[in-house]
């Protein structure tokens, strides 16, 4: 595989790749790349990167001119902690002579290695409001029954109970330090599926008209059960109809 795409003539070669494209967009400005979990990529594609990390040219293959990278700041982020870093270097670095550690020429060319290590609880608890707030977006939006959208359960105002407390009660129930913030998201299926369930409880009939009206408004909340065990509760909102 060649990271930068084949060269001009060959097979799709016109459409470009992203990496590449976005350095062909930037040609000599300072900029940053970004490549998530760089540790899961093969030793040809390290490779590749070797020369243009190190130097700063790189040939853009789609009209076979050279592009100024000099600039480029790479960001390389991998899934392994600092942990796994140090029991790396003392196992297999460590140990070895100038010579030895030469052999990894592009491990050689980063100059500063950032382990990120696990969130706090109170970052934990920002991760998941941000995909909670997702959510609420989603289902605030108008209702469409356009074949395209098919958008029905929507034009909802979604407002939690003691927020902090929920997201931190929920945070700590799907966090896993290794996965980082992904497995968060992993708290809102269950919400979102008590919101279509308490909506499907109301005689409120599927109709674009309700985008005139009011937003359809629910309270999510936490229902305590055993053991600092809690369930997420989902009601509809009596409340002013302002919204």
């Amino acid at each position: 595989m060649d990271i930068f795409g084949s060269t001009n003539g060959y097979h799709r070669s016109d459409e470009g790749l992203q990496l590449k494209n976005f350095l062909a967009d930037n040609n000599g400005k300072r900029v940053a790349a970004f490549l998530y979990e760089f540790d899961k990529t093969s030793q040809e594609v390290r490779e590749g990167l070797l020369t243009i990390v190190e130097q700063g040219p790189y040939q853009y293959r789609r009209y076979n001119k050279m592009i100024d990278c000099t600039k480029t700041i790479w960001i390389l982020a991998t899934n392994f902690g600092d942990s796994a870093i140090e029991k790396y270097y003392d196992r297999d670095i460590r140990g070895l002579g100038e010579d030895a550690r030469d052999k990894a020429p592009f491990t050689g060319r980063i100059r500063l290695m950032v382990p990120f290590l696990p969130f706090s609880h109170p970052e934990q608890s920002v991760g998941l409001q941000k995909f909670f707030l997702d959510l609420t977006d989603h289902f605030r939006q108008r209702i469409d029954l356009s074949e395209d959208a098919k958008r029905y359960w929507s034009y909802w105002y979604i407002s939690v109970v003691e927020a902090g407390k929920f997201c931190a009660k929920k945070a700590k129930r799907f966090y896993v330090a290794k996965h980082a913030a992904r497995n968060l998201v992993g708290a809102i299926p269950d919400i979102e599926d008590k919101l279509i369930e308490s909506y499907q409880d109301t005689d409120e009939l599927v109709s674009e008209g309700t985008n005139e009206s009011p937003f359809q408004k629910y309270v999510v909340k936490l229902i305590p059960a055993r053991d600092d065990h809690y369930s997420v509760g989902v009601y509809e909102d009596q409340g002013n109809d302002d919204i």
